[in-house]
């Protein structure tokens, strides 16, 4: 398996420290926690939009099967059961 680029431009950088090297490996570590923050950001807000489509659901139908079925009906998935 191939190490992380990071590393390897770490490896790379020298003794002479700040350089373009070790700037590039810092503003991938940026990134890399950015895109992680921003990832979790949108998982919690799928959850707030599930949780949201439920409650139209539940005020819509009746029946549990009837709730699911709304869902489909629009293209929600927000009764999956895998959590995903």
């Amino acid at each position: 398996m191939e190490r992380d680029i990071v590393e390897r431009l770490r490896e790379m950088s020298g003794p002479i420290q700040p350089n373009l090297v070790t700037e590039a490996a810092d503003a991938i570590e940026r990134l890399r926690a950015r895109v992680g923050q921003l990832e979790a950001d949108a998982s919690a807000l799928a959850g707030e939009r599930d949780a949201a489509r439920q409650e139209v659901c539940l005020l819509e139908a009746d029946t549990a099967e009837d709730q699911v079925e709304y869902a489909r009906q629009r293209g929600w998935d927000c009764f999956k059961e895998d959590g995903k």
